[in-house]
């Protein structure tokens, strides 16, 4: 019998492989992404990191029972430690201080990004919290992997790099077998807004990428 999150991921599949052949997926890639686009783009997604950090922690509050919350813990661990220290490493190398990276203005799409999931972080069930999470980090983990099996990342650009392998982590692959299997478990009456939530975490960040492209 097929899982819920594998017949999600069916549904979804168009948008996956439109991933893998996603202008800023493959200029990051093969390291033709000019340097002023990954920085723009890097200043957007700190707001997606900060967002992440919030509703993982909102999804261990409302966790029902201990073991559930074994992946969001690891996952908020992953974002607080490993991501963080990587994006203020690279506003650094950028030039960008702190008080513009940590305020600032966000462009249309990543705003209702960010809103979206601050809505499910307040007013979301646990199931649609860990659904959410899964398809962010499956969706990025993914494409990433994708770029490191290829096996041509522009070691030039070590940057680019460093987010392409930050996001094929195996750790964060494991956090997603880890989150699949508790929404393999949600009940039959919650998988159509579960289904939904997959759908427009997935929808928002493919338009989060295509912003990063359009003043360049």
């Amino acid at each position: 019998m097929t899982s819920f999150t594998t017949r999600m991921h069916g549904d979804e599949m168009s948008m996956w492989e439109h991933a893998y052949a996603h202008p800023f997926i493959v200029q990051l890639g093969n390291g033709s992404l000019s340097r002023s686009a990954f920085e723009r783009f890097l200043s957007q997604d700190f707001a997606y990191l900060e967002a992440l950090v919030r509703i993982a922690g909102s999804g261990i509050g409302k966790a029902p029972a201990v073991p559930d919350v074994y992946p969001l813990v690891q996952l908020l661990a992953a974002l607080v430690r490993e991501e963080h220290t990587y994006y203020a490493q690279a506003f650094e190398e950028f030039g960008v201080p702190p008080e513009v990276y940590c305020y600032p203005q966000l462009l249309p799409p990543m705003r209702a990004f960010t809103t979206f999931i601050q809505r499910i972080t307040e007013g979301g069930q646990f199931d649609e919290i860990c659904t959410l999470l899964l398809a962010l980090q499956w969706f990025d983990y993914d494409w990433a992997c994708h770029l490191v099996t290829r096996g041509s990342l522009p070691e030039d650009k070590p940057l680019y790099v460093r987010y392409i392998k930050l996001h094929a982590n195996p750790a964060k692959g494991d956090t997603v077998l880890e989150l699949r299997d508790q929404i393999d478990s949600v009940i039959d009456s919650r998988q159509a807004q579960c289904s939904l939530v997959f759908h427009q975490a997935l929808e928002h960040r493919v338009l989060a990428l295509e912003s990063a492209l359009r003043s360049d």
